[in-house]
């Protein structure tokens, strides 16, 4: 059924939805792998994270979590799922433009299929992160480049390739 829910929201609006279906346990697992090994920060927030595919695997990890997830209908499943997180039921950009204190991102926002959206939120990375908010980030890509090619990290990595999940994913750390 949660398939079915998440095709639907692709066909709808494939420039905010960027797979056909939700991202895989193992992508999840993968990515919560890495996240154990970076610092700890005093806020943590995930961008996107549609149905929450990932998200099962970092609510396991952090108590102050929260997400960014601007489609309605997937905030409200979120909602219902993380009681514990922080549900903001809007666009990732406007987050990140408001954001005054340390923070580590999580994102899972479909890039690959939405240069224009990329293109913000690359400015917007870049502003947080020379003002020193921006701690580290992490995020997967379905694409073979780097996502984050134009942010100006110090560290940038590509520390996996998940193949178990459909399409195989890419997973990048920024610091």
């Amino acid at each position: 059924m949660a398939t079915r829910k998440f095709l639907k929201n692709f066909i709808l609006d494939p420039f905010s939805v960027g797979a056909i279906c939700p991202s895989s346990k193992f992508l999840g697992k993968a990515l919560a792998s890495q996240v154990r090994k970076l610092p700890r920060v005093p806020n943590v927030a995930e961008l996107g994270p549609g149905n929450g595919a990932i998200t099962k695997n970092l609510v396991e990890i952090f108590d102050n979590l929260s997400l960014v997830e601007i489609n309605p209908c997937f905030a409200r499943t979120l909602g219902d799922k993380f009681h514990n997180a922080s549900i903001r039921n809007e666009c990732a950009l406007e987050f990140l433009r408001n954001i005054n204190d340390d923070y580590a991102i999580i994102s899972s926002i479909p890039l690959i299929n939405n240069k224009h959206f990329k293109k913000k939120m690359t400015e917007e990375l870049n502003i947080l992160y020379r003002k020193g908010h921006l701690k580290w980030l992490i995020t997967y890509t379905y694409g073979i480049s780097d996502p984050f090619d134009k942010v100006v990290f110090k560290n940038r990595k590509k520390v996996s390739t998940v193949l178990l999940n459909i399409p195989p994913a890419h997973v990048w750390i920024y610091s």
